[in-house]
């Protein structure tokens, strides 16, 4: 959080005795110094620390149980767990994040995600539908870099790593910011790239083109 001039660092602990991560270590350190100014262990376990996002004085986390976890960037108290996400899909999330509005964006296997920055509840919940059996869960799982501007998040339907032949009926959508309602979809296993002076980039997977928008 450059506002804050704090850089936070997460970590999942491996415990031999049990070979898997259980349990996690959160570190913050002063932009301008490099001194450390707080370090905790958390016996909740991180889902990846590609998720890690700090904003509005502090830092938040996926978990592993389908909740986000909040801690103060000045002195690491846990600030709030989040309301869950929806079972059984939402233990799943994209490996990453977006932040804007007083809202924190996460991507999940049955839907985009808003959470509050002040406590954590759930504002809003978009899906793309059922998928029928297109995809083993019967939802369009998520995984794309949101992109946010105007008041909207620019984000598509993907996998980590995509079945051969390619899931089919990815689309890109455009999502108001506030609400969570639809604006607009496209068909294409789309990646949402960058967004500068009213248009948006992004690159399509089904047929190997780069697309701009409008």
């Amino acid at each position: 959080d450059y506002e804050s001039g704090v850089a936070v660092s997460a970590s999942p602990i491996t415990p031999p005795e049990f070979g898997a991560w259980y349990g996690s270590v959160i570190a913050a350190a002063d932009l301008y110094t490099g001194v450390l100014k707080w370090n905790i262990t958390d016996t909740d376990t991180i889902y990846s620390s590609s998720t890690s996002v700090a904003d509005h004085g502090k830092f938040a986390i996926c978990m592993m149980n389908r909740h986000w976890n909040a801690y103060s960037l000045i002195d690491g108290r846990k600030l709030w767990e989040s309301e869950k996400a929806d079972y059984p899909w939402g233990f799943g999330w994209g490996y990453t994040v977006g932040s804007a509005y007083g809202k924190l964006f996460g991507l999940a296997y049955d839907g985009v995600y808003a959470f509050n920055w002040d406590d954590g509840t759930i504002a809003w919940k978009f899906s793309a539908g059922d998928a029928g059996y297109e995809t083993p869960y019967n939802t369009w799982s998520w995984m794309s870099s949101p992109q946010i501007a105007d008041g909207k998040v620019y984000v598509g339907n993907g996998e980590h790593s995509p079945t051969t032949p390619i899931t089919r009926g990815w689309r890109l959508f455009c999502i108001d910011a506030f609400t969570g309602e639809g604006i607009w979809n496209i068909t294409g296993g789309m990646t949402s790239g960058a967004v500068s002076d009213g248009y948006l980039t992004a690159d399509n997977r089904y047929d190997g083109y780069m697309y701009v928008f409008g």
